[in-house]
């Protein structure tokens, strides 16, 4: 009876350590490119992207707001963050500048939410940032 309570335990710890390694690799190297770069560098919070929409009338920001968290939050739960800042102003003329934590590209196999956003109901357009549809930054 001894011999196999030792074996569950071993067993047990066994497991125990392989799920803790996997966990690991995952969150530390299986998001990551074959150069070390994080695959979601839309989750980096330090960072932030922007757009300025032209707008078909009057928006609420709130529901706005809550579009556009629902528009991340189709890309996958790892891109469904709570704590994702999105700010919304108001620049007259039915224009509103998006600022959305996290740096959305448009590589093709990532999220664009530049898409997402365009194809808002209420957006009519994305305007153009000398050249540029996007304007992205880090601290």
């Amino acid at each position: 009876m001894k011999t196999s309570s030792y074996l569950a335990i071993i067993i047990s710890i066994i497991l125990a350590i392989s799920i803790a390694f996997t966990i690991l690799f995952v969150e530390n190297v299986g998001v990551k490119d074959i150069h070390g770069n994080s695959r979601i560098s839309e989750n980096d919070l330090k960072c932030g992207t922007e757009w300025t929409v032209k707008v078909r009338d009057n928006l609420d920001f709130d529901t706005f707001e809550k579009t556009l968290r629902l528009k991340i939050a189709e890309f996958g739960y790892s891109y469904d963050l709570s704590q994702r800042d999105i700010t919304l102003v108001d620049l007259g003329d039915n224009r509103v500048h998006i600022t959305i934590e996290g740096l959305w590209g448009i590589k093709p196999d990532r999220p664009n939410l530049k898409t997402s956003i365009a194809g808002i109901e209420q957006v009519e357009k994305i305007e153009e940032f000398e050249g540029s549809p996007v304007v992205a930054w880090c601290q």
